[in-house]
């Protein structure tokens, strides 16, 4: 039987989530479970993440910390990697804060960025693969950063698919022109709500 290890974008899903199904709430483990097909072996889920930000949104931060904790219980065979959000400073052009400066505060340029996840996700991508641990690798992620990886898995000759949310965006043209396999989470994620729902 074919072995498959799921590597899951974990912030990405969230937010996808939440855009497209307005819940945050998936069972990982039932996602893995559809996407891997009856007739393959599903050896490992490896969710990444990077917690979200208190000072910025506390009813979020706490909501993701409840779910990761519950998907330690729930999900066997799981790996969880931390990634970390890094504040940044937007930094304006002179001319451009003197005609705005008395209607912003330092708080408007400042943002976070996750640093960590993408690096993580792609090593392990590489050197699982290399390693034989897998025959077909599953990426959940709607991000064209990770183009690059796809084409470096392919060289290597590793089996890839990708299931992201196919939409109009160009992160999902990119991802869908560079994988042979693409899985539109659209057909998925209803049948993962009512195995959900049937469980309760």
């Amino acid at each position: 039987m074919k072995k498959v290890i799921v590597f899951i974008d974990g912030n990405n899903l969230f937010h996808r989530m939440w855009e497209f199904y307005k819940t945050h709430m998936i069972d990982i483990q039932e996602l893995a479970n559809t996407l891997c097909c009856s007739n393959r072996e599903l050896k490992q889920v490896r969710y990444y993440y990077s917690p979200f930000v208190k000072q910025v949104n506390e009813k979020t931060a706490s909501l993701q910390q409840i779910y990761v904790e519950g998907m330690r219980k729930t999900t066997p065979n799981l790996h969880i990697s931390q990634g970390k959000y890094i504040k940044t400073r937007t930094i304006l052009k002179k001319e451009v804060f003197k005609k705005i400066k008395d209607i912003i505060t330092p708080e408007d340029l400042t943002g976070y960025v996750e640093k960590g996840v993408d690096v993580q996700i792609a090593v392990d991508m590489i050197n699982l693969g290399i390693k034989k641990e897998y025959d077909t690798a599953i990426l959940v992620s709607t991000d064209s950063d990770f183009v690059p990886i796809l084409t470096c898995l392919k060289l290597h000759g590793i089996k890839m698919q990708v299931a992201a949310f196919q939409d109009d965006s160009h992160s999902c043209f990119d991802l869908k022109n560079h994988c042979k396999s693409f899985i539109n989470l659209h057909y998925y994620i209803p049948t993962v709500f009512k195995k959900q729902k049937s469980r309760k």
